[in-house]
């Protein structure tokens, strides 16, 4: 039992500064953490508007480029493999240009013509030349 004399350690008055200090250290914390998480929400927003800007410019450059190719076509009016590859060596080697994984080659051939361009592109060096297409479920045939 706690006695209330000269020789005892018992306070009751340090009871209500303990629990002050307490409910204050704890109401600080929470001030705190709410000021961390509205900082790092603020960094996170900048970072992602940031890698947003840099994609909507590069995707921006991509499509432009690709453009560039139709307006090639549409400026043109017939276009060789050997023009073609000179036209988009630009766009292969651009290092901007880092969403566009190919630039191809894919003329649109009448079947009457077929045989003839497949001959021409072997004679032009691509010795095993040969048209394929894919039936509707993805089957290769031709």
């Amino acid at each position: 039992m706690y006695s209330k004399g000269r020789d005892s350690d018992y306070n009751p008055n340090l009871t209500g500064y303990w629990l002050v200090g307490i409910l204050i250290s704890i109401g600080l914390g929470f001030i705190l953490w709410g000021w961390e998480t509205r900082i790092t929400e603020s960094q996170f927003e900048k970072r992602v508007h940031q890698h947003n800007e840099i994609l909507r410019t590069r995707m921006s450059f991509a499509v432009a480029s690709a453009g560039s190719v139709a307006d090639f076509f549409t400026g043109s009016e017939k276009v060789t493999r050997a023009e073609f590859r000179v036209f988009t060596e630009r766009l292969r080697k651009d290092r901007r240009n880092f969403g566009i994984q190919a630039v191809e080659w894919i003329p649109r051939v009448k079947a009457t013509d077929r045989a003839a361009y497949e001959a021409a592109a072997r004679e032009g060096g691509y010795k095993e030349f040969i048209f394929t297409e894919r039936a509707s479920h993805g089957d290769g045939i031709g």
